[in-house]
């Protein structure tokens, strides 16, 4: 089953139930990422997200499984994107308003939500919103994006992603119903007011490399049952492999020559949900052990694809997983809602 309104929050609101809680928690970073030490012998794995307790969700990370927590549990916090540079550990989200952590420690910003992040050199770059605006963040000084109203004045707009290649910003989000990505705050269309305030496209991922620029997206409609992926390179639509299918496109990401989305595929005539990735087009199922899945995010090391996402198992109960190469692991036991947003392997 496909929930189009599946957030943190709106799990959260439903809760009925009060947690007592007893659950592990590293209250610093683990000795590979002090003083450059490196991890000897094999990748690690870094998963941002959230767990509730019962009342609230809390923004988390875990490393190699390892939990870390963000938030204090007394509001509604999320940990949404991460990414690692040298040996520091900088992570996006909410935290009652936008913030980022870099190792560990909360730097508040002037908005609302806080969706990307990206390190370039020693920029720290971060995407989202303030006060239903699309902006970005650059070292904490806020870069308003524009909002040119072409296919008309609608009032929300927000940057899901954000990349830096070179001297160039680019940011991947939405201007009302319609798909946009912008380039040093300049604002590019993705769908030429097609769509109504009925139903949408929206784009959540980009990644640039070299010339080409790829986003990727969904739409969502009164009156369909479920989405569709939409993908598109310098500013064209390339369809997927989604015959007889729905889906949902979520991250973006190209190792070599080869483009990876991830997110999740709805297959007729059964319709049962399944987490998926697509490289190059064709799309790779992830097993379904419990419920109803979906990949947030994807990061590919050597030959290994990791992603990162939930198993809803029902409303009041949600994995937060990670999987390598097909094989899942769950980073939480199921007793409450939680999800994995955002993976980065180094």
């Amino acid at each position: 089953m496909y929930f189009k309104n599946l957030n943190g929050k709106s799990l959260s609101a439903i809760l009925i139930v009060v947690m007592l809680t007893l659950s592990s928690c590293i209250k610093d970073l683990p000795p590979i990422f002090k003083g450059g030490h490196s991890h000897p012998g094999k990748p690690t794995v870094l998963v941002a997200g959230y767990e509730s307790n019962g009342t609230y969700n809390i923004a988390k990370y875990w490393i190699d499984g390892q939990e870390i927590k963000l938030s204090d549990g007394t509001r509604d916090a999320s940990a949404n994107s991460i990414f690692v540079s040298n040996n520091d550990v900088y992570i996006a989200g909410s935290d009652n308003g936008a913030v980022y952590w870099k190792n560990n420690n909360e730097i508040r910003l002037a908005g609302d939500h806080a969706s990307s992040i990206f390190l370039s050199g020693n920029d720290v770059y971060v995407g989202g919103t303030h006060d239903s605006k699309a902006v970005y963040w650059k070292n904490g000084t806020e870069v308003a994006l524009d909002k040119t109203n072409v296919y008309g004045n609608y009032n929300d707009a927000a940057a899901n992603s954000v990349f830096v290649s070179g001297n160039d910003v680019y940011a991947a989000g939405y201007d009302g119903p319609n798909a946009v990505y912008w380039k040093n705050g300049a604002e590019i269309y993705l769908t030429a007011g097609t769509t109504t305030l009925t139903g949408f496209v929206h784009a959540y991922s980009i990644y640039v490399k070299g010339s080409d620029v790829h986003v990727v997206g969904y739409d969502n409609f009164a009156g369909s049952a479920f989405p569709q992926v939409w993908y598109w390179k310098n500013g064209v639509r390339v369809l997927i492999n989604q015959v007889d299918h729905y889906g949902q496109g979520n991250s973006v990401l190209v190792s070599g020559s080869d483009v990876y989305i991830a997110g999740m595929q709805v297959s007729a005539p059964t319709y049962v949900q399944a987490a998926a990735y697509w490289k190059n087009g064709n799309v790779v199922l992830l097993p379904n052990t419990l419920g109803t899945p979906d990949a947030k995010s994807i990061f590919v090391s050597g030959n290994d694809v990791y992603l990162a996402g939930y198993e809803i198992v029902d409303y009041l109960h949600s994995y937060a997983i990670f999987w390598k190469d097909g094989v899942e692991t769950k980073l939480t036991d199921g007793s409450y809602p939680a999800a994995a947003n955002s993976i980065f392997v180094k």
